[in-house]
C-alpha cells in the first residue's frame, strides 16, 4: 500500500501598506491642440484605431468595387457583340439557306421541264415507228432520233450544268460578304 503524503502547513503571507506615490504633474495642453477639453477615454481611442485601421479596409472595397464594375462592363461588351456577331451570322445563313431554296426549286423545275420535253419526244417517236410502213423507215426514224436526242440531252446537261453552278454562286455570296465583313477579305476557298 502507498504512503500518503503528509499535508503541507500553509504559509502565510504578510501584506504591507504600500507607500501613496506622488501623482505625476499633468503638463497643460492648449486647447486648440486637444479634440476636446475632456482627456482623451479608451472607447474613444479604441473608435480611432479602429477607423484608422478600417481606412485602408475602404479602399480596398472600393476598389474591388470598381474592378467588379469594370469586369461587369467588359462582360456586357463582349456579350453584346457575341450576340451581335451570332445575329449577323443567323441572317447570314437565313439568306444563303432561302438562296439555296431557291435555287434547288429553279433547278427542280428545269428538270420536270426537260423530263417532261424528252418524255414527249419519245412519245413522238413511239408515234412515228407505228406510222413507219418499212424497217428501214424505222432504222431511219431511230437513227434521227438518236442524234437528235444526242445533242438534245448535251445542250440540256450544259444547260442544267449551268443552273447548277449559278445556284452555288448565288448561294455562296451571301456567305462571302459575311467573310469578307469579318477576315477583310474574300477566303480562298481553292487551297
Amino acid at each position: 500500500m502507498e504512503a500518503k503524503p503528509e499535508p503541507k502547513p500553509e504559509a502565510k503571507v504578510e501584506v504591507k501598506p504600500v507607500a501613496a506615490k506622488p501623482a505625476p504633474e499633468t503638463v497643460a495642453v492648449p486647447s486648440s491642440a486637444t479634440k476636446s477639453s475632456k482627456p482623451e477615454t479608451p472607447p474613444e481611442a479604441a473608435s480611432d484605431i479602429l477607423h484608422a485601421a478600417a481606412a485602408p479596409v475602404a479602399n480596398l472595397q472600393e476598389m474591388l468595387r470598381l474592378a467588379a464594375e469594370s469586369s461587369v462592363e467588359r462582360s456586357k461588351l463582349a456579350y453584346e457583340r457575341l450576340r451581335s456577331s451570332a445575329e449577323e451570322t443567323t441572317e447570314t445563313l437565313e439568306s444563303a439557306f432561302k438562296v439555296a431554296s431557291d435555287g434547288q426549286t429553279a433547278i427542280s423545275n428545269k428538270a420536270i421541264d426537260l423530263w417532261r420535253l424528252n418524255a414527249n419526244s419519245f412519245f413522238d417517236l413511239a408515234k412515228s415507228l407505228t406510222e413507219a410502213k418499212s424497217l428501214s423507215e424505222v432504222v431511219v426514224l431511230q437513227t434521227q432520233f438518236a442524234r437528235s436526242q444526242f445533242e438534245t440531252l448535251s445542250a440540256q446537261a450544259k444547260e442544267m450544268s449551268g443552273l447548277v453552278q449559278k445556284v452555288a454562286t448565288d448561294t455562296a455570296a451571301p456567305l462571302n460578304a459575311a467573310a469578307v465583313r469579318t477576315f477583310g477579305s474574300k477566303p480562298d476557298l481553292a487551297a
